[in-house]
């Protein structure tokens, strides 16, 4: 079980267009105290925009949880542009986990590799509430083994 003592300062970010899943993940990433803050939105162009913000104010981002498929700014590219801030800023690589229903094929396994530290997990195929839920608290679960140790 997560304990409260051990929640983050940090912000926990959430790009996701789909209305349903980003409150899913909203709710489940509140419910595990991950960070104190979590700011979700619906494209990765919105996440790029307060990351650097945040950046810019000198916050400690713990995690980025971003989608692949977004309209205005795809997932890949968000975490190509948060790598962009970070080296322009000089601060250290924000973990980023992709969750995504798009399988994880040899191309997207090289981004991750260039975009370390990244890594991935399949939303699934099918979107029933119970299921998703538990979706995200195995994306959370494993957040929290991986980097709140």
């Amino acid at each position: 079980a997560w304990e409260s003592n051990r929640t983050s300062e940090g912000y926990a970010l959430i790009a996701e267009d789909s209305a349903y899943i980003r409150k899913v993940l909203l709710d489940v990433l509140k419910s595990s105290k991950f960070s104190k803050n979590i700011k979700a939105f619906y494209n990765g162009l919105e996440l790029i925009t307060s990351y650097s913000k945040l950046i810019a104010e000198g916050a400690a981002v713990d995690i980025a949880v971003i989608d692949l498929n977004m309209p205005i700014m795809d997932g890949l590219t968000a975490a190509r542009s948060i790598r962009s801030i970070e080296t322009r800023g000089k601060v250290s690589a924000v973990p980023i986990v992709f969750f995504s229903s798009v399988k994880a094929d040899d191309f997207l396994k090289k981004q991750m590799e260039l975009l370390s530290p990244a890594s991935y997990m399949n939303k699934g195929a099918d979107d029933h509430p119970e299921r998703l839920a538990e979706r995200v608290e195995q994306l959370v679960s494993y957040l929290i083994e991986k980097y709140k140790k």
